[in-house]
């Protein structure tokens, strides 16, 4: 995934609001529409665009847009390691 295609999926104010909400602990849908502060329609569109680029993944939701109870989501993880600093190393230059 290119940086130029995670910057058109979080530019959406929606999806913004629900990766934000799995990026903080939501773990399943539901938990997603409520944490995200959305209406859920809204909510669940914004999880299944975010799940079909595959920022997040895991995410399974019936037919009806209704949440399956076993379903648990979370945000892609990393394939390019980790983060400059996040080791807590500091640079000696």
């Amino acid at each position: 995934m290119t940086p130029e295609t995670v910057v058109r999926l979080v530019a959406e104010p929606d999806r913004l609001r629900v990766l934000g909400a799995v990026a903080l602990g939501a773990v399943t849908p539901d938990a997603a529409v409520a944490a995200s502060g959305l209406g859920a329609k809204a909510a669940l569109v914004a999880l299944r665009r975010l799940r079909e680029q595959e920022l997040v993944v895991g995410c399974a939701t019936s037919p009806s847009g209704r949440s399956r109870p076993a379903s648990t989501i979370r945000s892609r993880p990393s394939t390019t390691g980790s983060a400059p600093g996040a080791t807590g190393e500091r640079s000696t230059t």
